[in-house]
């Protein structure tokens, strides 16, 4: 549990616009091998290419099963979309997104997690305060609930 814990922090470094070593599973069963920019978790579609000559392409994330990369240092990060579930504080309930959010996800036994980072908002200084939101379910389901969220990291 703790290896899973630890990869989900690694992909905070790995998380940079460039094209990284990538295999896009698809929903119709079909594989596409070859370097993919790391999805964020509300992008609609995935920047994919066969190699750094190809041409880029865009796959609709509802199209896409899961992600596997594997960066430079040979960390494998899987990023799967979910639908979110979140409590409201003002209503006492829980809400399902309506649409589907990519998390990275790391399986233990029957269980998963799924980490979802924030941008943050700018500073008057140029530091952002950055979140990570962490979600949890069984392996089967395709829906993550709100487990808890960590504050106050600042990025330049």
């Amino acid at each position: 549990m703790k290896k899973s814990i630890l990869i989900l922090f690694l992909f905070s470094i790995v998380a940079q616009a460039q094209y990284t070593k990538a295999v896009v599973y698809m929903k119709n069963g079909t594989q596409k091998e070859g370097l993919a920019k790391m999805v964020f978790s509300n992008n609609a579609k995935v920047n994919f290419k066969k190699d750094e000559n190809s041409k880029n392409e865009k796959i609709a994330t509802l199209d896409i099963k899961k992600i596997i990369y594997t960066n430079e240092g040979q960390t494998i990060i899987t990023m799967e979309p979910f639908y979110l579930i979140t409590p409201s504080i003002l209503t006492n309930k829980f809400s399902k997104s309506e649409k589907k959010y990519w998390s990275c996800i790391v399986y233990d036994k029957k269980q998963k997690i799924g980490r979802i980072d924030d941008k943050g908002d700018k500073r008057n200084n140029n530091y952002r305060a950055v979140s990570s939101s962490y979600y949890f379910g069984t392996s089967e389901s395709e829906e993550l609930v709100f487990g808890y969220i960590t504050t106050g990291s600042l990025v330049k």
